[in-house]
């Protein structure tokens, strides 16, 4: 029996054993992920100003590893494109890494400059603010396996904008968000779709959250 952590994995692992004429059984359990700390009003008040998130702004996110695996460069013309129908849109890069100072200089040429913001390193504790200033967490990655960082926006009640449905467990299309193209028009669209309806956007949140609870690392240990 061989365990894989997501239906991607899963198939990964489906190919590799009919190339080489094997034969297994394959059981999917997805990591476990713990919700992060709660925090306090003040805290994230305290975030707002540091980085000049107002109460109106509707904040897209990523938080993560910044690599440029991750495809992250395409969300730069896609908050372009949000902000035409969604005018406080803002788009938040959480994290660090080789990609980010290249990330830096597409957000300093792009007509949105002013609605990108860069917040660096944080710390697994701060995961709670990011998701409390947040509206949307975008996804764009096509090469993870995993997506472990989807589960920990999920917690937050965040609807999910992604490309690849495969990988992250705390996933239901039109359960808790939508899948994109790799294509920025196409990503907009889903995104301002939610936030465009706040029924649509409610439902979403707390399919999000009813997904992240079933995966703590307890949970899925006892797997």
């Amino acid at each position: 029996e061989v365990i894989a952590v997501s239906q991607k994995s899963a198939n990964q692992l489906k190919g590799i054993a009919e190339r080489n004429d094997a034969r297994f059984d394959i059981t999917i359990i997805p990591t476990g992920v713990n919700p992060p700390p709660t925090v306090s009003n003040a805290k994230v008040m305290a975030f707002r100003r540091d980085f000049g998130i107002e109460p109106e702004d509707e904040v897209v996110t990523y938080y993560g590893r910044l690599g440029q695996e991750k495809n992250l460069a395409m969300l730069i013309p896609t908050i372009e494109k949000v902000l035409e129908k969604r005018p406080h849109a803002k788009l938040m890069f959480g994290g660090d890494w080789e990609y980010r100072s290249e990330l830096e200089k597409l957000a300093f040429e792009s007509s949105a400059r002013d609605r990108i913001v860069f917040i660096g390193c944080y710390n697994h504790d701060d995961i709670g603010v990011l998701n409390a200033v947040s509206k949307v967490f975008a996804f764009p990655s096509l090469t993870d396996t995993q997506g472990l960082v989807v589960t920990e926006a999920a917690y937050g009640g965040l609807p999910i904008v992604l490309c690849d449905p495969l990988a992250p467990a705390a996933f239901e299309e039109d359960g808790n968000g939508l899948t994109a193209l790799d294509d920025p028009d196409d990503f907009a669209n889903k995104i301002v779709r939610i936030l465009s309806d706040k029924e649509l956007y409610d439902r979403y949140s707390a399919r999000s959250r009813e997904l992240a609870a079933g995966l703590t690392e307890k949970a899925q240990t006892e797997k």
